[in-house]
């Protein structure tokens, strides 16, 4: 994942690195990151876990997608200890400030064992670091970036508030410094001026790359423009964290990174000149015209035209939509000639006020990616249909004129599609083969149910078996008892039998010596003499 944006690769490498290093052997954990928006980095970076995507907002295509939650991070509706881990990332400091305790408490309850949080915290380097780079943003595309103007408006948090209200919830927690706010400054004002002129893309990739590979490693320092907070319930959890913030990138690594920003700024005024010439021998005054659909299709009559100035690359264009009572479709057409153009931000409103989302997009494009469109043929159209008829007010949206070549532009896509037609007959042989070895596997594990259905029935039967055998033991543990007090019984008859006839003895010893006795005689005489 080296190749995503730096600013990304800092937050989701951090984290992936802490969850690695408090996982045991083969441990899997079950993972929500709250504010994740549309782009399901922490998957690409923990492809094992469990994650599910918490977002206030989502769009339509993901509310019905079973990892994407639509909920409130503040209150939300998840158990207690329902996850292993909570991840937010650089969201916090979106969290209005009177909600941030409340934050943390959501997601201190709902992890069973940690949170991670990292954001953008309050100093004077970084929020001067900031008002910098939102400067650059705004002289190129005049309006503030909505990311940073949030922090103004928000205000950063504080890391001593935060570390209070920890330690005032009785909450165990380890806290790291990552990103040294100067590098964050220079990227981001190149990611700025990349933005503004595609060109420059491809160089700007290469930097990010050189960041994660090179710099990200070397970069935890104490004038970070972002810090890791980590709260645990485990009191076993050993972090594998740095043991100490690193004094500064190395020489040799700042050396070459100032290299690769100079390079990028000799690009950028070799490509303004390029374009001037550009501008001055291909482009002739262009126009951007609108057509309207109320019913009897799209023609000249009803249209809306907006001069463009050949010099310019990005146009905000507005139309006024109010005097058309319905309208069934619109059809933009961002030029006269063939081409790459850029077309984002489309904002629709009704005559309520209410931004409008529900439309179908299609046109002449030959190819469409990240709202980058290619013409290969002059008047080019995107068209946006409804499903029934509406009562518009506005539209607006923003137009960004490619200024390469476009037949080159035209071949290396048409190189992307015949590529990509290779992969996807690559990947239907693949799946051919996936789908022999699904029902190998299946038959498989039919044979393992019916094992297992063998198997549990010899556990039943050897389980009666030993109750049988438990039954049996008992009964002759009762018995053995028995006998023995019987066997003490007898021997107490015995005993009594012997005592009994010793005192018949001893009687019978008595009557005799009675018998015997002259008394006893005498006696037996008087009593013939008296007949008696």
């Amino acid at each position: 994942m080296k190749h995503i944006l730096f600013d990304q690769y800092q937050r989701y490498n951090n984290v992936t690195r802490i969850i690695n290093g408090i996982r045991r052997v083969k441990q899997k954990f079950k993972i929500l990151e709250v504010g994740a928006n549309e782009h399901r980095n922490l998957e690409g970076f923990l492809p094992d876990d469990t994650i599910t995507y918490l977002d206030i907002q989502l769009p339509d295509y993901l509310k019905d997608d079973p990892q994407y939650v639509l909920g409130d991070a503040t209150a939300m509706e998840f158990k207690e200890n329902e996850f292993d881990i909570v991840v937010a990332l650089d969201v916090f400091e979106h969290i209005p400030s009177l909600k941030r305790n409340d934050f943390i408490d959501e997601i201190y309850r709902v992890a069973s064992q940690c949170f991670i949080l990292t954001a953008p915290f309050d100093s004077p380097k970084v929020i001067e670091a900031e008002s910098r780079a939102n400067a650059v943003y705004k002289s190129l595309f005049h309006k503030d970036f909505i990311w940073l103007e949030e922090h103004t408006m928000n205000g950063l948090p504080k890391s001593e508030l935060v570390e209070n209200y920890l330690q005032h919830r009785g909450i165990d927690y380890k806290m790291i410094s990552h990103g040294d706010v100067d590098i964050w400054e220079k990227l981001m004002t190149i990611h700025f001026i990349a933005a503004s002129n595609s060109s420059l893309a491809v160089y700007r990739e290469e930097i990010d790359k050189f960041y994660n590979t090179h710099i990200f490693e070397e970069d935890y320092v104490h004038e970070s423009y972002r810090k890791i907070f980590m709260g645990h319930k485990n009191k076993n959890i050993i972090w594998a964290l740095p043991e100490r913030e690193n004094e500064g990138i190395p020489p040799f690594v700042m050396n070459k990174f100032n290299e690769l920003e100079q390079t990028f700024y000799k690009m950028l005024i070799a490509l303004q000149k390029e374009e001037v010439q550009l501008q001055e021998s291909v482009f002739p005054i262009d126009r951007i015209q609108i057509y309207i659909d109320s019913g009897n299709g799209f023609n000249e009559v009803e249209s809306l035209v907006v001069e463009v100035n050949e010099k310019l690359t990005l146009s905000d264009v507005s139309f006024d939509l109010s005097d058309y009572e319905t309208i069934r479709a619109i059809r933009i057409d961002p030029s006269d000639y063939k081409g790459m153009y850029k077309l984002d931000n489309i904002m629709i409103k009704d005559k309520n006020d209410c931004y409008v989302f529900n439309y179908r997009t299609g046109g002449n494009s030959l190819f469409l990616y990240n709202d980058f469109y290619l013409f290969s043929k002059d008047d080019p159209n995107i068209v946006l249909e409804f499903d029934t008829k509406l009562s518009l007010k506005t539209l607006r949206f923003d137009v960004q004129r490619a200024l390469e070549d476009s037949d080159f532009i035209i071949n290396e896509i048409g190189k992307i599609i015949f590529e990509n037609n290779k992969v996807t007959e690559q990947l239907k042989i693949k799946e051919d083969t996936a789908l022999i070895e699904q029902d190998k596997y299946k038959a498989l594990l039919e044979t393992n149910i019916l094992l297992r259905a063998q198997i549990d029935k010899e556990i039943a039967d050897k389980k009666i078996a030993e109750e049988k055998n438990d039954i049996t033991t008992e009964q002759n543990r009762v018995l053995q008892e028995e006998s023995i007090a019987l066997k003490e019984q007898n021997s107490n008859l015995k005993e009594q039998n012997h005592n009994i006839e010793l005192e018949r003895q001893l009687a019978s010893t008595k009557l005799e010596d009675i018998y015997n006795s002259r008394v006893w005689k005498l006696a037996t005489m008087i009593k013939r003499v008296l007949g008696k």
